[in-house]
């Protein structure tokens, strides 16, 4: 048996996470730019004044140019990170809602073609409650058949 993971294990339902992804990573991209923006250019205002009125010497007017773009390069690479956290937490969370919405069509389609399913859903996944409520339904069938 191979259990390999692949593409269809992480997203059962694609289409689903897909768009949940892409509007988590999509609004979380717009503020973390937002914030770059205005960090960077109250940073950047501050830093030219300094050496605009502090009358520093050339090579101090150097290094703090250098800061300003090792500092530059260091918030951008923490709201990069940011986002990679961002779509890891949102793969995770979205697998754990299509690995129930995956177990429920794959029971309506077994009842569709005259099996009583009982649903399970994975340890982690979302929703038991609903896994529940349709194996009760199920043992009501059966008890009625």
């Amino acid at each position: 048996m191979d259990n390999r993971r692949n593409f269809q294990n992480f997203f059962p339902e694609a289409r689903f996470q897909l768009k949940y992804l892409g509007i988590l990573i999509g609004s979380s991209a717009i503020q973390a730019v937002i914030t770059f923006a205005i960090l960077y250019y109250f940073l950047r205002q501050n830093y030219l004044l300094l050496v605009k009125y502090a009358q520093l010497d050339a090579d101090i007017t150097a290094l703090l140019t250098s800061e300003l773009k090792t500092l530059t390069g260091i918030m951008m690479g923490v709201f990069v990170l940011f986002l990679a956290v961002t779509a890891c937490i949102g793969v995770i969370f979205s697998h754990r809602v299509a690995g129930a919405i995956f177990a429920i069509k794959r029971a309506i389609h077994q009842a569709n073609n005259g099996q009583i399913p009982d649903l399970r859903f994975r340890h982690a996944d979302e929703f038991p409650e609903l896994a529940d409520g349709f194996n009760r339904l199920v043992q009501k069938l059966r008890k009625s058949a």
